[in-house]
Parts: structure tokens; sequence; C-alpha cells
């Protein structure tokens, strides 16, 4: 069966830079093999400037040399977009929410500084995700994600989002993607369906609330926005 892979080095939101990445393999719906991605580049040159090809691991340890964030799309390094105060806030009480109601469980919340790796070549931060820990022996179990977010804010590109979201529904042990957006009271959440299929239902308003049956997770929009964010339009 195919593969893709999560980083497993997890810092909090207030690091800037991640040292080092290790790769766990886990299920997707497309077949590949880590080991048959050429090294094309020598690993002189600069792949964001040069054009150089770049496999997911010597892409993880040159972009852990980087300070601006990165993500490798069809083997080239792509810068992100940058952050906004406003979307970083929603996140971070995101965040908070779901460790808040997981921590006692078998999963756990990860940050942007991990990589979720979608493609043969392409691996992506998310803006946060959860994933599956605790193995019988104590040791991390496979990590796959079940759940992704990403924040849309006035500044997000409609269809480099739009091919985010593709990329997740193909990954076989995703059941909800979250799109919080940073103005307003508002998020959409993807669900999969019993048949596959991706259902989605928007939130609006403070007191909205979002139930995650597989998570055991609820919450009200104000408990991510705080009072304070601006209402719903």
């Amino acid at each position: 069966s195919g593969r893709s892979a999560v980083g497993s080095s997890l810092v909090e939101l207030t690091d800037e830079h991640v040292a080092a990445i290790e790769v766990a393999q886990v299920q997707t719906d497309a077949p590949y093999d880590l080991n048959d991605i050429p090294e094309i580049d020598d690993g002189t040159s600069d792949p964001k400037t040069d054009g150089g090809f770049m496999a997911p691991a010597r892409f993880m340890a040159w972009a852990a040399t980087q300070e601006q964030p990165l993500e490798l799309v069809q083997g080239k390094a792509v810068a992100l977009e940058a952050s906004i105060r406003m979307g970083d806030r929603v996140m971070a009480g995101l965040t908070a929410c779901l460790h808040s109601q997981l921590k006692d469980s078998s999963w756990r919340v990860f940050s942007s500084h991990t990589y979720v790796q979608t493609a043969r070549a392409t691996l992506r931060r998310a803006g946060l995700g959860v994933e599956h820990v605790v193995a019988n022996d104590g040791r991390l179990a496979e990590r796959q994600p079940l759940l992704l977010a990403e924040i849309l804010t006035p500044i997000t590109d409609p269809q480099r989002l739009e091919e985010r979201l593709s990329e997740y529904k193909a990954l076989s042990g995703l059941e909800y993607i979250l799109v919080p957006t940073a103005a307003i009271f508002s998020v959409r959440v993807w669900r999969r369906a019993k048949d596959g299929r991706w259902e989605d239902d928007l939130y609006k308003g403070p007191d909205a609330m979002v139930l995650l049956d597989q998570l055991k997770v609820a919450f009200r929009l104000a408990d991510i926005y705080g009072r304070g964010q601006t209402g719903s339009k």
C-alpha cells in the first residue's frame, strides 16, 4: 500500500524554528515509495532560487536551516503565505481548545512546524493537526492525522487553499478538515461520510457549536475566537 508521512518534531506555537524533523510512515491512497524519489540536486545549490528538485528528506534538512517557512510542492520549495496576527490568534485559540480536551486521550495536537506528506514529493504544513500517538507498549504509534486545519485570512490565495484541501481529502485516514475565517466568527468543517464522500457544514456566530464525534470534542466558536472578535457577517 502507499505511504504518507507526518513529521514528529512537535514544537510550541511560540517557537520560530524546528531543528530536526523525523518522518513517520502512515497510509494514504497514493502508492509510492520514498526510496524511489530521485536526488537530482547535489546539495550545493539553493533549491528555492535554482529550481532544483528536492526529495522530502533533503528538503526537510535544508528547510530547517531557513528562516522563512517553506513547503515542498511537487519537488519544489515554495514559500508559505505570510501569517497575520488575527489568523495566528484564532489558530492559537483552536490549538488550546483541542489540546485541553485531548490531553488525557490517545490523540495530540501538532503545530504548523510539522510536515504532512500528501503526495510523492509534496510536504504541506497545515495550520494544525491531530494525530494518534499511543501504542500498546507505550511507544509512539504510527502517525496518521485524523484532523487538519487551515486558516482563511484576507491574504489567503483561494486557489492555493483549494489545492491544499484537495490533497488533504485524498489522505485515507483523515476524517476532519477545519477552516476558520480569521476576521469573523465562521468555521467551515468537512467530515468524511461513511461512504467516503466529504460533506461540509458552515458554523457562524460566537454561540455556534462544533461537534467532532470521533475525537469526543465539542467547542463554541467563542471558545476559539474570544468574545472580542468581530461578529459574523
